[in-house]
């Protein structure tokens, strides 16, 4: 994962959130989005975009690792692939072993 603007990755995690994604009011998903600076303290602040935490460090080496590992598979953009995954669950990634998953996620104290 590329920070731009020279900013080093211990000063960009200070001021990352992690909420859901959304259209509009109504519309929150499933999907979670990263905000990052320079947007990153103006994203995540509308009401669908309820924010369920930051991302420290150690998080961006997970990110970094899933980049690493996506661009590896030499898969194309899969994010066309979403749909189907709304509809019809993980059998719609199939032909796609090696996509990165979230297992479980627990709550830190």
């Amino acid at each position: 994962m590329a920070v731009r603007g020279g900013t080093s990755k211990s000063s960009v995690a200070t001021c990352t959130t992690l909420p859901f994604a959304g259209a509009g009011p109504d519309s929150r998903t499933c999907h979670m989005f990263i905000a990052l600076e320079p947007h990153g303290r103006r994203l995540g602040k509308a009401a669908h975009e309820a924010a369920l935490g930051r991302v420290d460090d150690a998080g961006l080496q997970v990110l970094d690792n899933i980049v690493r590992r996506f661009e590896a598979t030499g898969y194309p953009d899969v994010t066309g692939l979403q749909g189907a995954l709304v509809a019809e669950g993980n059998v719609a990634a199939a032909a796609y072993p090696g996509l990165d998953y979230i297992v479980r996620v627990e709550e830190e104290p």
